[in-house]
């Protein structure tokens, strides 16, 4: 069975999908964080039956990928940081975020 299911047009394309893989992925900047990029590998491991409908259906996959893609000026609240004057081991350290101390927890 392990044979049959190998030989599959599905699982041949997998596998060269696999194969065919690099360990890194060279993006500009700003589509990394802002703009997104299309991911290679996913684009090909969505193009392979039953995937398709993983991807789509399952997944919602986004067509691009990036760190704040689809975010920009898109506010989540006010921060309170301080400023590092009192205390510059303080700088960069929230302090409240929309007036609370600490987050609700979900």
């Amino acid at each position: 069975k392990f044979v049959e299911a190998a030989s599959t047009v599905g699982m041949r394309a997998a596998a060269t999908t696999l194969l065919s893989q690099t360990a890194f992925l060279e993006v500009e900047v700003g589509e990394f964080l802002f703009e997104g990029y299309k991911d290679p590998f996913l684009d090909k491991v969505c193009e392979i039956p039953f995937m398709n409908f993983v991807c789509d259906s399952i997944l919602d996959l986004p067509d691009r990928i990036g760190m704040f893609y689809e975010a920009n000026n898109t506010a989540d609240g006010v921060y309170e940081i301080h400023d590092g004057v009192e205390n510059p081991q303080d700088l960069g350290k929230i302090e409240t975020w929309n007036g609370k101390k600490s987050v609700d927890p979900s």
